[in-house]
């Protein structure tokens, strides 16, 4: 099937390259890329080609030089890239113009770019075309492997390398959701025109990365266009419901950026499970649950969350009283007396009741030592939604282990909640604690 040569100059890889002959060549397909090393090299060549050369045969090729663009054709060759500065300094320019003549494209490629990394590139483009994928480009492959964490970081880093970035490159991270969303909307039908370059679809989402490299306060930046990105999606909303809009913290190393992705569907659980409607919630500005809800911190969330309700069923099972169903539901109710009395069917006092006694039940319940932070009823109602939401969302607990939640990124909507669990032997078993009440 191919690509043309001009998918292959738009390739991330390839900028800095510039057409400088046969634009109107530019839709020829290319299916190979091959070295010319030597002036026989011509003997070999295909229909397809796209020919990468130093220079040294067009400076040794014996004859004029323009004569090298009708063998070129005579093969059906699809274009020439050409590195100068080694051999020679500039294209000869009767060759320039029997290629402009002729529509024979010919590229003019950075004194930095390798070999190794065009090949790699424009391989991985023609591979893509043959199995009649072309939604993906090389590099949001691997941008999609390093946001899940799918491969290991030294494996990772070598295709970097062949794409010819730097470790340190900074990307913003969002992910986007919408009620009513249909996969079969590719990334650039949503996001074209607006500043987030590269995305793809990960378990019933989008995932969509901006480059932020040169900015003074990237965490704003991003923020901003976020809210940009949100308006262009209102405007094309054409299905009814409503975008959300979750993004990570910036880091100004790639090997972060599977980090900024998990702080990036946090902060969309948190803002899906406030009920605002169409809105960008940021990591950054989740103030203390930003804190509570990093990885980092999710052992010890666990802990503290899972001693909580255990201590408020052993109370309800000892003390006939529904104090786990009633702050569940308050909190799923978005703390609105109201609807949690409708839900639980019960009168509103009731509600207000239950909720006066689970707060003087709890009293220092409600602390976590290592932490050193006190939460009040309404930072776990919070944790409450945002875990409900997380689980609907993602298909597993957010405090899994890390591993056990790296999303396959290849079947969407697949879930893993079940795989790489630890042994039960290997946890520590949390002690049931009976909760102190105020009087």
């Amino acid at each position: 099937m191919g690509v043309t040569v001009e998918r292959i100059l738009a390739l991330q890889t390839m900028k800095g390259s510039r057409l400088i002959a046969g634009v109107e060549g530019r839709k020829k397909i290319v299916n190979s890329v091959s070295m010319m090393e030597t002036p026989d090299s011509t003997m070999w060549l295909r229909e397809g080609d796209f020919i990468l050369t130093n220079g040294r045969p067009i400076r040794d090729m014996p004859g004029p030089p323009e004569g090298l663009i009708e063998v070129f054709l005579r093969k059906k060759v699809a274009g020439l890239a050409v590195k100068l500065g080694r051999y020679i300094k500039e294209l000869p320019e009767p060759m320039v113009r029997r290629a402009n003549e002729r529509n024979f494209p010919i590229v003019v490629l950075p004194e930095e770019l390798t070999a190794a990394q065009i090949i790699t590139c424009i391989s991985y483009e023609i591979f893509r075309s043959e199995a009649r994928d072309p939604h993906y480009s090389y590099e949001e492959d691997f941008l999609r492997d390093l946001v899940t964490g799918e491969e290991d970081w030294r494996v990772l880093r070598n295709r970097l390398n062949m794409i010819g970035w730097s470790e340190r490159k900074m990307l913003g991270v969002a992910v986007i959701q919408h009620d009513a969303m249909r996969l079969d909307y590719t990334f650039s039908e949503l996001c074209e025109g607006t500043p987030f370059t590269y995305g793809f679809a990960v378990s019933g989402r989008y995932v969509a990365l901006m480059e932020l490299d040169g900015e003074s306060q990237p965490d704003t930046r991003l923020y901003q266009c976020a809210h940009e990105l949100l308006d262009h999606l209102e405007e094309k909303n054409t299905f009814g419901g409503t975008f959300s809009i979750g993004i990570g913290r910036c880091y100004r190393s790639l090997s972060y950026l599977s980090r900024s992705f998990e702080e990036a569907r946090a902060a969309l659980c948190m803002g899906v499970c406030q009920k605002q409607g169409s809105s960008v919630t940021s990591f950054a500005r989740m103030g203390v649950m930003s804190i509570l809800l990093a990885k980092n911190n999710r052992v010890a969330l666990e802990r503290l969350y899972g001693n909580l309700f255990m201590a408020l069923d052993q109370h309800d099972r000892e003390n006939d009283t529904e104090y786990v169903e009633t702050l569940k539901a308050y909190a799923m109710c978005n703390m609105s007396l109201e609807e949690t009395a409708k839900h639980l069917y019960v009168h509103y006092n009731t509600v207000r009741y239950r909720l006066n006694a689970l707060k003087m039940l709890l009293g220092n319940q409600l602390v976590d030592e290592n932490m050193g932070i006190e939460f009040n009823l309404e930072a776990i109602c919070c944790v409450v939604r945002w875990k409900a939401e997380f689980v609907k969302s993602w298909g597993g607990s957010p405090f899994d282990d890390y591993n056990s939640h790296r999303l396959a990124p290849h079947r969407q909507d697949r879930h893993r909640s079940n795989s790489n669990k630890k042994s039960s032997g290997g946890r520590k078993k949390t002690t049931k604690k009976k909760p102190s009440s105020q009087e």
